[in-house]
């Protein structure tokens, strides 16, 4: 089943589009390669809820002041309405491409695609014809073809990795098979924490195995 796009066309800037009923969508920029994020704006009695803010810049904060003025707060978040038959999914489902799933050094033992993947399944239970509000590109309905999508995207590059694992290598040097195409700084540090999420999950799986060298890197080989 191919996704189904209800609006063919985003906001405006500065404008505001309604989805369903008590729910709006309006579009602020980013200052990236993805250059926009998607917002949702929820009637709660006499006041709105807002789902996500942008980022802090002029340009954003210019557009805000076209809408409504006001103290404002918000994260991406899932939230999903069984009456309205709506999810906004955040970054966690979104309709072309994947969301960023990183080891941060904070956490360099964490294991976020396990978590990632596994957090999917959350959303199988809801209905077909769902409504799907996405962080990033077009809402659409579809909602189980993307997460089955979703899963064989990352299969692939959980095996595109594995084979690339016959020698030693560090997480740096697997980022050319993983993303074959020309990166930013930007766009690398996101690729270097994608690489690593991999990995990790190769790792907790037993199906490579890490050395540290001499030099400190790590390395990882198939086990």
């Amino acid at each position: 089943m191919s996704l189904e796009h209800p609006w063919v066309e985003p906001p405006a800037p500065g404008a505001v589009v309604d989805v369903a009923p008590g729910i709006a969508w309006l579009r602020m920029p980013l200052p990236f390669q993805l250059n926009h994020i998607n917002l949702w704006l929820l009637e709660d009695g006499r006041g709105v809820a807002v789902v996500d803010t942008g980022v802090g810049l002029g340009d954003t904060r210019a557009l805000w002041e076209r809408i409504f003025a006001g103290p404002l707060r918000g994260r991406p978040i899932s939230l999903w309405c069984r009456e309205l038959g709506v999810l906004i999914s955040g970054d966690q489902v979104l309709p072309k491409i994947t969301t960023n799933v990183s080891v941060w050094p904070e956490e360099p033992h964490a294991n976020p695609l396990r978590l990632y993947l596994d957090s999917l399944e959350r959303f199988r239970p809801m209905p077909p014809e769902t409504l799907v509000l996405p962080s990033h590109g077009l809402p659409f309905r579809g909602l189980h073809a993307r997460l089955g999508a979703l899963r064989d995207h990352h299969d692939a590059r959980l095996a595109e990795a594995l084979d690339a694992l016959v020698e030693p290598l560090s997480a740096a040097e697997l980022v050319p098979t993983l993303f074959r195409r020309e990166l930013d700084d930007h766009q690398l540090v996101f690729a270097l924490g994608e690489s690593l999420a991999h990995l990790r999950l190769l790792e907790s799986d037993g199906r490579v195995a890490r050395a540290v060298g001499k030099d400190g890197v790590h390395r990882f080989r198939k086990a």
